[in-house]
């Protein structure tokens, strides 16, 4: 009984979630019912010191295990009731007004529905803003135990910054949401008496950035009573192109807004510069129905082309060559709808000194 994994579920904790100029918004940071994203794990602990100015480099962390798809259901008539199904254990949220909770969850094993509820998301919620509070529920544990459980939480906006994805790429005004919880479970025989009693500690990160609905990475690591004996640990990584194939149009917009300040920083001298010595052009495109990529391409100067098609972790799925002549057009797909899934797909293109890639979620 002593090592039955928490209940708390540290995936609820993807939808306290901060926006632009690190605010939550209901419009871009509510959850939806019909979202569905893969969820990869990964080897990372968030030691980042609290305050501004900070930089997570995910570049060098690996895959750990088997990614996930996470999938936002109703439970009702309504979208004030979601679930989620994570492996075999089903979480339910309550959506009313500004806030969401998580209000309960059950599997083959156990079950608990909360009557004080911990709040997972309030709108709206600033860097250095903080919710806290108490939450308590009641439920079974293997036909045999009433459980009762109860505990306090305090959410943190502690930090921000930037993100280096683990593909390379750079993510600005990122936020940090640290969240410690304590939980205390008795488990009761049919007498009433206690047939045994844990008290835990869960510390958690999530890291938010403008333009995304839900994180682009979290940790949970969860503690004995002590507070210092770690009992187990987990991250995971939501690659940033899985949560954009979202049909979001109010994020999608920040995400243009955020492209179109870059573009216009960016000096037209070093750009001409770049055209002027770059061989290659080409045009990526996917095609969902068809589950294919397309690359077309021409060059200036006559090149040896490749191009490879690989998974995240690096494995190389197709590989194409071809000498290319200026003047003509040259055209490549790939098919991934029989490939093994993965969190996200990525193109390598190679012109001789050149090297360009491009990533596309499935």
């Amino acid at each position: 009984m002593r090592y039955l994994r928490p209940v708390i579920c540290f995936l609820a904790l993807l939808f306290l979630c901060p926006v632009a100029a690190g605010k939550i918004m209901r419009n871009t940071n509510c959850l939806r019912s019909g979202d569905s994203f893969i969820m990869v794990p990964v080897t990372f602990a968030d030691t980042m010191s609290a305050g501004d100015n900070r930089l997570w480099d995910l570049s060098g962390t690996k895959i750990c295990g088997k990614s996930r798809k996470l999938t936002l259901n109703r439970s009702g008539e309504t979208d004030d009731s979601l679930y989620c199904i994570v492996g075999n254990t089903a979480y339910h949220f309550l959506c009313h007004g500004d806030s969401v909770s998580l209000n309960a969850f059950e599997n083959n094993l156990s079950d608990m529905a909360y009557s004080r509820k911990e709040l997972l998301l309030a709108f709206p919620f600033d860097f250095n803003s903080q919710v806290s509070g108490a939450f308590c529920g009641t439920g079974r544990y293997a036909d045999k135990w009433h459980h009762v459980m109860n505990g306090n939480y305090r959410s943190v906006a502690d930090a921000r910054g930037s993100l280096i994805t683990i593909d390379g790429d750079t993510i600005n005004n990122v936020t940090r949401i640290s969240t410690v919880r304590n939980m205390n479970s008795l488990y009761l025989a049919a007498d009433s008496s206690v047939a045994d009693s844990m008290y835990l500690w869960q510390h958690d990160s999530r890291l938010y950035a403008p333009g995304y609905r839900y994180p682009l990475m979290m940790s949970s690591a969860v503690y004995a009573a002590d507070g210092i004996t770690r009992i187990s640990h987990k991250a995971w990584y939501i690659p940033a192109d899985a949560i954009e194939a979202l049909d979001d149009p109010d994020n999608s917009d920040i995400r243009r807004e955020e492209k179109d300040r870059r573009n216009v920083s960016t000096s037209p001298e070093s750009d001409s510069g770049m055209d002027k010595d770059r061989n290659i052009a080409y045009s990526f495109r996917q095609d969902r129905g068809t589950e294919s990529v397309t690359i077309e391409f021409s060059v200036a100067r006559p090149a040896d082309i490749e191009l490879v098609l690989s998974d995240m972790g690096g494995i190389v799925y197709r590989r194409e060559s071809t000498h290319a002549y200026p003047g003509e057009t040259y055209s490549v797909t790939f098919d991934y709808g029989g490939l093994p899934f993965s969190a996200a797909y990525g193109v390598g293109i190679t012109a001789g000194q050149e090297h360009y890639s491009e990533k596309f979620y499935r």
